[in-house]
Order: C-alpha cells, then sequence, then structure tokens
C-alpha cells in the first residue's frame, strides 16, 4: 500500500505543480525536440535528464548525434519527466492533434530484471484551460521481453487481459503516439506503438461519451512518466503536430445530363450540381447547410436518382451571379461537411463561356 499511496500523493502534488500551468492560446505550429542541444520544453520534476552521444551504453540515437536518458525518480516518488509539448492548450485545432515520443525497449534488460514497469502518458485539457483526462501507455518486463497495453490510469497493468496486450520481444527504438481525434463530436484518441521500420505493433482506442468535443474538450496537455521504476530509459524526438481533416472524395455531376458543362458568367440564372451517391457513400449523409460551391451556397436542394442508377443523389442549384469562378478555369469543385462533421470534396469539368462573347442567358 505504500507505494500506491504515494502515487497518490504525488498525483495530487502534481496537479499543483505542472497541471494548473495550462495556456489558454490559439493553435500554433506545433513542437519538436530531438535532444541534439538541449532540453528545450521539458522537465525534470522528480527524474534527472541527460542528454548523451550515440552510442550511450550500446544504444544508437533514433535520429542524429544524440539522445536522452532519464535516470531514477528521486525520493521513491515514482514519477518521472514531463513535457508541455511546447505548451499547454485548452482549443481543439480542427482535424485533431497527435503527439509522440521515441522510447528505446531493451529486451536484454527486460528478462534480467522482471516485473520492472513504466508508465508514459499524453493528457487532453478542457476548454477552461483544466485538466481532462490521461491517455497511458503501461510498459512492463517479462521473461521474453516486454508487455504492454493502455488504460486512463496509472499505474496500468501492461498484460491487462481486458485491452488487448501487446508483446515486443525485439530490441530498439519505438515510437509511441498517441492520434487525438474528433469522431462525431467525442473525443476519441488513437494510441499507438510503431516499430522503427514504420509497422504498428500495438494499438488501442479509448474514448469516453462524456469527453465532448464541442462543449468540453481542449487541446493538448502535458506527456509524462508518470510511473517509473527503471534505473534508466533512453528517449528521442518529442514531436505535437496536427491531424489533417480526412476529406472524403465525392462523385460531382455540374449541370447533369449536360456534356460539356458550359457555364455563362452573364447568366442571372442557376447552375445544377448533383453529388452522385454510391455503393460506397450515400449522399443523405451530407449537411445541405454546409455545401458551397466555388464559394457560392445553395438556393434549394432536392433528393433526386439524377444518373438513373437506382440510387437517390442529392441535387444543388446555385446563383450563377455568386459563383467565383474564372474565365479560364476548366473545373469547379464543390465543398461540404457530413452531419457527423467529415469534410467532403467533388470536382468536375467545366466549359466557361468568355464574358465578351456571352450572349443572353
Amino acid at each position: 500500500m505504500k507505494r500506491f499511496f504515494g502515487i497518490a500523493l504525488v498525483i495530487m502534488m502534481a496537479a499543483s505543480l505542472f497541471f494548473a500551468a495550462a495556456s489558454v492560446g490559439a493553435e500554433d505550429s506545433g513542437y519538436f525536440n530531438g535532444f541534439e542541444t538541449d532540453l528545450d520544453g521539458w522537465y525534470e520534476y522528480n527524474s534527472e535528464m541527460t542528454i548523451v552521444s550515440s552510442g550511450h551504453n550500446g544504444i544508437t540515437s533514433a535520429d542524429g548525434d544524440n539522445h536522452v536518458v532519464i535516470t531514477p525518480p528521486m525520493y521513491d516518488t515514482w514519477t518521472g519527466v514531463f513535457t508541455r509539448w511546447g505548451g499547454y492548450s485548452s482549443v481543439w485545432p480542427e482535424g485533431g492533434f497527435y503527439t509522440e515520443l521515441d522510447i528505446y525497449l531493451d529486451v536484454e534488460y527486460a528478462t534480467s530484471n522482471v516485473g520492472q514497469q513504466f508508465d508514459f502518458t499524453s493528457a487532453v485539457s478542457k476548454k477552461d484551460g483544466d485538466f481532462r483526462r490521461d491517455y497511458i501507455f503501461s510498459v512492463g518486463t517479462t521473461d521474453e521481453g516486454f508487455v504492454m497495453s493502455a488504460s486512463n490510469n496509472s499505474p496500468g497493468w501492461p498484460a491487462n487481459p481486458g485491452r488487448n496486450p501487446v508483446n515486443i520481444y525485439t530490441s530498439g527504438w519505438y515510437t509511441f503516439r498517441h492520434n487525438f481525434r474528433d469522431v462525431a463530436d467525442v473525443l476519441t484518441v488513437e494510441m499507438e506503438v510503431i516499430d522503427s521500420n514504420g509497422n504498428v505493433v500495438g494499438s488501442w482506442t479509448l474514448s469516453d461519451p462524456t469527453d465532448i468535443i464541442s462543449t468540453i474538450i481542449g487541446g493538448n496537455r502535458y506527456g509524462w512518466f508518470c510511473f517509473i521504476e527503471f534505473p534508466e530509459l533512453a528517449i528521442d524526438n518529442a514531436e505535437r503536430g496536427y491531424l489533417v481533416p480526412p476529406v472524403i472524395d465525392v462523385d460531382v455531376d455540374i449541370k447533369p445530363g449536360s456534356q460539356p458543362n458550359s457555364i455563362n458568367l452573364k447568366s442571372r440564372g442557376v447552375v445544377p450540381v448533383a453529388i452522385l451517391s454510391s455503393v460506397d457513400f450515400d449522399a443523405a449523409q451530407v449537411d445541405p447547410a454546409t455545401v458551397l460551391f466555388e464559394g457560392a451556397s445553395p438556393v434549394r436542394w432536392a433528393f433526386g436518382d439524377v444518373n438513373e442508377d437506382g440510387i437517390l443523389d442529392l441535387l444543388f442549384h446555385f446563383k450563377t451571379q455568386e459563383l467565383e469562378i474564372l474565365e479560364d478555369d476548366v473545373d469547379a469543385t464543390l465543398t461540404g461537411e457530413t452531419f457527423d462533421g467529415t469534410s467532403i470534396e467533388g470536382s468536375d469539368s467545366v466549359n466557361i463561356v468568355p464574358i465578351g462573347k456571352a450572349k443572353g442567358h
């Protein structure tokens, strides 16, 4: 009980020391430290960090000439170094964000020191800047190497059968990555362990239905070795960045039934544009209020089988005078979102009738 009481005490201390240090701000350019020259953005807290040359203790740096070695926590607190990933944020970035850290796993050491463990977390903030939740990799040593799983609490259980534990039998650098995504307005965190060849060797997805993006969830918080028993642990390449919002490519038909798709830029009428459904995509998923065609919002829309394939499509009409199209454009693009917030995009060819030659409507 001594160890777990100590951990609870340390977590409460941490809340006062660095959980409250959130800085509310807009989206920045991200964060990276390859530990070539300094420890910028990292804090030793109860452990010590030392930049060492590639080859130290037989470990080649993941990249560059140097990496960092973490030495044991002091005061029997069991907690280690942490980073704010360049600064806490209460702003949820469009598309989400990721954090990642390279950690060296030494199988020879593991098999000679069975039962040791470290937990590494990347946490998320709330919109008011306070802490919301941890997402923790729990990694333990076995007589064959390492076993690991994911949780929201520390110390975790590396071999937890309810969390699909993964075993590692080969020494090397492994990237511990968190992908923070918006899935239907709920925070979903994909946790991946990636080997030096880029192969995902372990993955877990954690989500809580109360973590609502639009009202509760902010941006990144800390990365923290919240539990560590190893006498020495090598790390490299700490990074935070932004995920590209997913975009669904949709089939678009400008002026259905017409070829070429001529647009008279002097017309006072409308241009029909259809989003075509298929076996892979239902146009009914699209929120009409989000649709734009070359800068113009639709004046009306309706469902109909435009291409006569037996599947309902979504047909829009846009005022020609509101279109942001140039005389030399050869294609035009429609954008929008599905009702769950996923972006869509589709293009079709156009034949612009030059303004100087346009007659009538």
